[in-house]
């Protein structure tokens, strides 16, 4: 079993996201298809304008004399259609270049800006993941530090239980004895001794309740290798016999005149039990007050969230059995195979 130092309760797994790549072609709206090509119609136009005059004049004059022998068309003419022809021609071939570089540097760069937001969701993921990491690590060393402090206090606190028990066992015996002596100022001596010690048990036991119910709130979803709570009402010792002989050898006190006399001056008096105002009051509620304590550690300790803690501890218990008698089967048969195949014997 594992000591304290070694029980932790296990971080939470980080989810990692993955920033999905978008491997589909790029495409323009057609907002962009149409901007695109009024750009390039605008230099087409430009360039054409700048080009086709010059190229118009020299074709008309190397084309003179032979078209207007044939057609008998005026020079000017002919320069109006070189001119027009040549400025169709080279708005429609600049205007297509253009627009088909201008789409090509448009899908560039959305394919390049695709790939900065990719990039930077990778970043902005990686980032968080091992954000995730670090804070389930630190919540799981804070889980482990306040479950570790609540079973080292339940430790201590169900450790001086049965010591109660046997003080009180002993005063009762101790008062027995003081009664049959006439010894009255001894006998509730050790009667408000006992009522200290019992109500004592009890404000532990209902602080055991409280830390049983904060163990499996904080084990709660969470995996771990932590013990069930290791402090049962039925493994504290049973106080209800104690209270009963407790409650008959102060009714033998207060049956007896003279010792009656003694209690009618103490029981009024104010007295240091938690919970109660008077010895009065202590001595004659501390067994219903020690029942309901018990009452309140078997709820705790069999609560639902503290069922569902413990059969996950003992499924836990049982797989890691079971994995160990695997491992030993596994290294028996292996063991087994290599003397077959060496020709030994079975030793």
């Amino acid at each position: 079993m594992p000591t304290t130092s070694e029980y932790r309760v296990f971080p939470k797994p980080a989810i990692r996201r993955v920033a999905s790549g978008n491997s589909s072609p790029v495409v323009l709206t057609r907002q962009e298809e149409r901007t695109a090509l009024i750009e390039a119609i605008g230099a087409g136009i430009f360039v054409a304008l700048l080009l086709s005059s010059p190229i118009a004049l020299g074709l008309a004059a190397i084309f003179k004399q032979a078209i207007e022998s044939d057609t008998g068309l005026p020079y000017q003419v002919l320069v109006v259609i070189a001119w027009l022809i040549s400025f169709l021609g080279f708005a429609y071939l600049v205007s297509k270049t253009l627009q088909r570089r201008k789409l090509s540097k448009l899908k560039s760069e959305k394919d390049l800006f695709r790939e900065q937001a990719s990039a930077s969701s990778r970043r902005s993921y990686e980032q968080q993941y091992r954000a995730d990491l670090e804070r389930n690590e630190s919540e799981a060393k804070e889980a482990t530090a306040r479950v570790t402090a609540i079973l080292k206090s339940a430790s201590d606190l169900s450790a001086m239980l049965p010591v109660k028990l046997r003080n009180s066992v002993r005063l009762i015996q101790q008062a027995d004895e003081d009664f049959s002596e006439n010894a009255y100022g001894p006998f509730w001596d050790g009667i408000e001794a006992v009522a200290t010690d019992l109500s004592s048990f009890s404000r532990n036991t209902n602080e055991l309740s409280k830390l049983a119910a904060d163990y499996y709130s904080s084990l709660k979803g969470r995996e771990h290798n932590f013990p069930v709570f290791p402090c049962r009402a039925e493994n504290l010792g049973d106080p209800r016999p104690i209270a009963q002989e407790f409650r008959r050898i102060v009714r033998k006190g207060q049956t007896n005149f003279e010792f009656a006399n003694i209690w009618e001056h103490r029981r009024t008096r104010d007295v240091l039990i938690s919970g109660f105002k008077t010895l009065g009051d202590a001595v004659n509620n501390l067994g219903d007050v020690v029942e309901q304590s018990l009452l309140s550690l078997q709820r705790a300790t069999s609560s639902d969230i503290a069922r569902l803690a413990d059969e996950q501890i003992y499924s836990r218990s049982l797989l890691t059995q079971e994995m160990r008698q695997q491992t030993q089967i596994a290294s028996e048969q292996s063991r087994m195979l290599d003397n077959i195949q060496r020709h030994r014997k079975p030793s």
